[in-house]
């Protein structure tokens, strides 16, 4: 068998022995085509370095960022700890200039909108008494000039109020001076004729509003448009409030030492879905209130500058602060929005989350079932004594809002035990007691 395979081979190697010389020169590559394949190979080969090279670059780059700072003045790397500790390492001082801040301010700022009536009120620096402002010479554009001073840039309004119903304030008139860079500069002794004073609206924040957040539901944004995710290295941390286009209030707590990088900070604006359908704004300052206590949680506020200001849309819109000496009034729910946990122990929500709230006095708060002392005049409690619906981890920083005229500020979400916990109702920053500092760092 083994002889009979072998005949049977033969002829056909014969056969193959015998082609053509032309047949045999077809089957191998001509010199072009050799030649184009040496060229894909040399570019296939050269993309690949190229590749790998970028990958590489790229890795090395996340490597570099997240332990090392640059220092253009001094053309040199320094830890990444190094930066923001408060001791200047590069030659320019830059590792201490893109930095979050702590600021205090010893005086009231010199001017304020007053009481359920909204009057505008003067500080004057030799009396440091506060005035009213008498309407009788009162022009559009001083509106806007103190609205300005305030922060605010949109649609204010002034009207007369009776000075009889305030017969303990004070009045001071207005000169003639045309284009005034503050009411302060406008402002003479006078007789006020009229007895007539200045009742000024800055904005009028009038959205509708339709349970988070614990005990809460889905929101849309365009129901509570001042509503920012704060976000670091892309994940959420905190929530704040639109103020005006250029700057964000949110809590002091949300940047402790390991988030004092304000490059790794992004503004998540315009979507009530916490990573898309909305825009990110870099940060270019973040100050903090300079007496915040990490431990007591007083003074938790912070506020945000954006390299570029906000547009005003359905979906962006800012939210109003309240007067001075303004009660809030108790016959009235509260709102509180974020995109905390949903429950204790829980994970963040992936989309806005809204409940109303009830504000629970200082001194019930403060109670020993409550909180025992701990809250301070800086600080207010909303809640309900069974519990059941509140602010959680996420939340912190976002707004407390209620709707008294026009839609107010009036908390920033700060601290509590636990989660819609029984006599632990949520804690927050108290803004009108706050004012003062806000304008200051609005002003800066």
């Amino acid at each position: 068998m083994e002889f009979e395979t072998e005949l049977k081979k033969g002829p056909d190697e014969v056969l193959r022995e015998r082609r053509p010389v032309g047949e045999i020169a077809t089957s191998f590559p001509t010199n072009d085509k050799m030649k184009k394949r040496k060229i894909i190979i040399t570019v296939l080969a050269v993309l690949t370095v190229a590749g790998i090279l970028a990958v590489g670059i790229y890795f090395v780059k996340v490597a570099i960022d997240t332990y090392y700072y640059w220092c253009p003045s001094a053309f040199k790397f320094i830890s990444l700890d190094s930066q923001c500790d408060g001791i200047v390492d590069c030659s320019g001082g830059e590792d201490e200039l893109e930095c979050v801040v702590n600021i205090t301010f010893q005086e009231q700022f010199p001017v304020r909108i007053y009481g359920l009536d909204s009057i505008v009120q003067v500080k004057d620096p030799a009396t440091q008494q506060w005035n009213s402002v008498c309407y009788d010479n009162w022009r559009l554009n001083l509106a806007q000039v103190i609205c300005n001073q305030l922060g605010y840039s949109r649609n204010p309004t002034a009207t007369p109020k009776d000075l009889n119903l305030w017969p303990s304030h004070k009045i001071i008139d207005i000169n003639k001076v045309t284009n005034p860079a503050s009411i302060q500069s406008v402002l003479m002794e006078g007789f006020c004729t009229s007895r007539m004073i200045v009742s000024l609206v800055c904005a009028r924040c009038e959205r509708s509003a339709v349970d988070r957040i614990v005990g809460g539901s889905d929101a849309t944004i365009d129901e509570w448009p001042w509503q920012v995710s704060l976000q670091y290295k892309s994940q959420h941390l905190c929530g704040g409030s639109v103020l005006n286009p250029n700057w964000i209030v949110t809590a002091a707590h949300c940047f402790p030492e390991e988030y004092h990088q304000i490059e790794n900070w992004k503004v998540f604006a315009g979507s009530e879905f916490l990573y898309s359908g909305g825009s990110s704004y870099s940060v270019l300052k973040i100050v903090t209130h300079g007496h915040y206590n990490s431990k007591s949680s007083d003074y938790d506020i912070a506020l945000i500058k954006l390299r570029s200001p906000l547009p005003h849309t359905d979906y962006i819109r800012p939210i109003c602060l309240p007067n001075y000496n303004a009660p809030i009034q108790s016959t009235l729910l509260a709102w509180v929005t974020g995109w905390g946990y949903t429950k204790e122990y829980g994970q963040v929500s992936s989309v806005l989350q809204q409940a109303n709230v009830s504000v629970i006095l200082r001194d019930v708060c403060n109670q020993r079932q409550y909180y025992g002392g701990q809250i301070t005049e800086r600080m207010l409690c909303a809640g309900y004594p069974d519990g059941k619906v509140d602010a959680c981890q996420g939340d912190s920083g976002g707004p407390l809002v209620y709707r008294y005229r026009y839609w107010q500020l009036i908390g920033i979400v700060s601290w509590g035990t636990g989660c819609a916990r029984p006599k632990r109702p949520g804690v927050y920053s108290d803004v009108t007691m706050l004012l003062d500092w806000v304008y200051h760092v609005l002003n800066q």
